[in-house]
């Protein structure tokens, strides 16, 4: 199992639905996986509403996201898309009445809120308690789980596979704390640091592009001093330009 980021959304493609199982409380579910593996993708740091939630039924976490976020809008829509489609695919062999592609759409829930931020919840099983400061980010690492099939609705849940708490204790320092969910496949999440540094070193080599892309424009202006421009203009609407734009090109 490779650990994907979010910007590798078209592997989505080739998700299967699994059998459906029927639960205790008469819902059903079908595992969602990727070549019979866990499919798992690396979340961008976030805050949470509330921390962890204790619920009688499954904890979860409500994550909170900048919504803004053009990367995880896709991903977000990219699955609920595959994953109508892959219903509608199903819907003849799990369901005894006809249900179209427009019905699914409406009756999938949408796997993040809006508001001031984008909120996805995520479930997360623990058999002790966690001391979690609510101010703190968290890096997750989620696995998409299952679909559960309601009488009236589909539900597309995802849970955390790994999970990294950034403890701020100083400006200048952060503390990793890792907290392992899930033991059956151990994996090893990248340092935070390093996944910044990876950032700032793609961000550098954009920006020194941009700066030869802006250098090469000067020497295509400074090569065509025209006669054209330079008989239309006299010497102070020359000097008054190379001002305006901070440039030393036209001359006399």
């Amino acid at each position: 199992m490779t650990i994907q980021t979010i910007d590798n959304i078209e592997l989505l493609e080739n998700i299967t639905l699994d059998d459906l199982i029927q639960l205790d409380d008469g819902n059903y579910k079908s595992d969602i996986h990727l070549n019979n593996l866990d499919i798992v993708y690396f979340f961008p740091k976030c805050l949470t509403k509330n921390g962890i939630c204790i619920n009688k039924n499954r904890n979860f976490i409500d994550m909170l996201f900048d919504i803004s976020n053009i990367e995880l809008n896709e991903w977000v829509n990219k699955v609920e898309n595959v994953i109508t489609n892959k219903i509608y695919e199903k819907s003849n062999e799990w369901f005894s009445n006809r249900v179209d592609l427009k019905y699914i759409k409406k009756s999938l829930n949408p796997l993040s809120r809006k508001n001031d931020n984008m909120i996805i919840r995520t479930y997360i099983d623990v058999s002790e308690n966690i001391l979690y400061n609510v101010g703190s980010y968290i890096l997750p690492v989620i696995k998409i789980d299952y679909l559960l099939i309601k009488k009236n609705c589909f539900d597309i849940k995802l849970n955390i596979y790994k999970l990294n708490i950034i403890e701020d204790k100083r400006d200048d320092e952060i503390q990793e704390i890792q907290l392992v969910v899930n033991d059956d496949n151990p994996i090893q999440i990248k340092n935070h640091n390093d996944i910044f540094n990876k950032y700032y070193e793609d961000t550098l080599l954009k920006a020194n592009n941009l700066r030869n892309e802006a250098i090469n424009k000067y020497l295509e202006a400074k090569n065509i001093k025209s006669k054209l421009i330079l008989d239309t203009f006299d010497n102070y609407e020359l000097n008054e330009i190379n001002k305006l734009y901070g440039l030393d090109i036209f001359s006399k």
